[in-house]
């Protein structure tokens, strides 16, 4: 089986266009609002409970609409709560604890374009310290340059880009350690902006 990913809507010829004859094409939209809370209901109904609204929209506040996050929280909310049916908004507060990686890495980015570097440099640290590895990093911040693509001029968006998958290559082939090739990577991205 092979799998190809594409965020093109419509699939121009010549590219991945000419597949599509031969395969099957799933179009997927992440879930949003009352689609999303429907799935963490079923997902907690599947463990045998039910879950509160105050719950699941702290839930959604805390992990987004990235699904393998937000069922990994729940298995865990499963477990934690034991013989108690309904999980409840302390139940979450008590176990998710920070916010997700996604928000966070958004809050570094815009530090990072606000040219704010003690800022940028906390927020990195307290990432690292919460136990994030640099590729987790790195992964959130290049969706947020992605996320940003419209509204950033073409040279810049590839800088953006290229210094992100520096900083990756560096990391794999034991360049840098994690911490300092995110360091440098700020550096790099305050200098660019």
């Amino acid at each position: 089986m092979l799998i190809l990913e594409t965020s093109e809507i419509k699939l121009k010829p010549g590219s991945l266009g000419e597949i599509t004859q031969y395969a099957r094409v799933i179009f997927c939209q992440p879930l949003r609002g009352k689609q999303l809370y429907d799935w963490i209901s079923s997902q907690v109904a599947a463990g045998g409970k039910k879950i509160e609204e105050k719950a699941k929209a702290l839930l959604v506040e805390n992990l987004g609409d990235n699904l393998a996050n937000l069922a990994n929280s729940l298995e865990s909310l499963i477990l934690y709560t034991g013989k108690k049916k309904i999980i409840e908004r302390p139940d979450v507060e008590k176990l998710s604890g920070r916010r997700d990686l996604t928000s966070d890495a958004f809050k570094l980015f815009d530090a990072l374009v606000a040219k704010d570097k003690k800022k940028s440099l906390q927020i990195l640290d307290s990432l690292l310290k919460d136990g994030l590895n640099a590729a987790q990093i790195l992964g959130a911040l290049a969706h947020k340059v992605i996320s940003e693509k419209n509204r950033t001029k073409g040279p810049l968006f590839k800088q953006r880009l290229k210094e992100l998958q520096k900083a990756d290559m560096d990391i794999k082939r034991g360049r840098r350690q994690g911490r300092l090739a995110l360091e440098v990577l700020a550096v790099r991205f305050l200098n660019c902006f």
